[in-house]
């Protein structure tokens, strides 16, 4: 999971600058980051940091184009300027069929959310329904964390990324953005 930063200006110290901030997971062997599309959307210059240590914030900073967007589903890719070196601790992770996910299945959600958002948060709920492809689940998801990556608890393994909230009078449901649709849309 990296930290993505992301400006208007070709310059991030420009005053009057529209910067944006969420969190992308780095996907294959080429290294490109799947993000959402609202955290690039209208942005020139991205930054990617990385982390050495979950406990501190990202230590090592590279600069992002935008490869790829579909607007009306809310995610993008990045790719990286320059190739990241190969010591960068990255996790292998499986990737969860359709079938693996269930009603009730515990859901972890990582990412670097805006306000606190120095080093990964883990949120935990629940798989609390189905729209589609989206999911809908009762961890909590605050700004900045869309992008991330949301993960079952029962095998570790990956379904996809969420991508926003919709509160209640007392709770709120998130959305997380099914693996198989955005490997639909990436390799179109």
């Amino acid at each position: 999971i990296v930290r993505i930063i992301c400006s208007n200006n070709s310059s991030l110290d420009s005053s009057g600058a529209r910067i944006t901030s969420g969190s992308g997971t780095v996907f294959g062997l080429n290294k490109f980051v799947i993000t959402n599309f609202h955290v690039v959307e209208d942005t020139v210059l991205c930054s990617l940091g990385i982390t050495d240590d979950i406990k501190n914030p990202p230590s090592r900073w590279y600069e992002a184009t935008i490869a790829s967007v579909v607007p009306s589903l809310d995610i993008a890719t990045l790719k990286t300027n320059q190739v990241l070196p190969n010591d960068i601790n990255t996790i292998a992770y499986n990737l969860c069929s359709s079938e693996e996910i269930n009603l009730g299945d515990k859901v972890i959600v990582l990412g670097y959310p805006s306000f606190g958002g120095n080093t990964i948060t883990a949120t935990e709920g629940v798989v609390s329904g189905f729209d589609g492809l989206r999911i809908k689940t009762s961890a909590k998801i605050e700004h900045g964390n869309s992008g991330g990556g949301a993960f079952l608890a029962k095998n570790g393994c990956w379904f996809g990324i969420p991508t926003s909230a919709i509160t209640g009078e007392i709770e709120s449901l998130g959305s997380v953005i099914n693996y198989s649709l955005i490997h639909e849309q990436v390799n179109q």
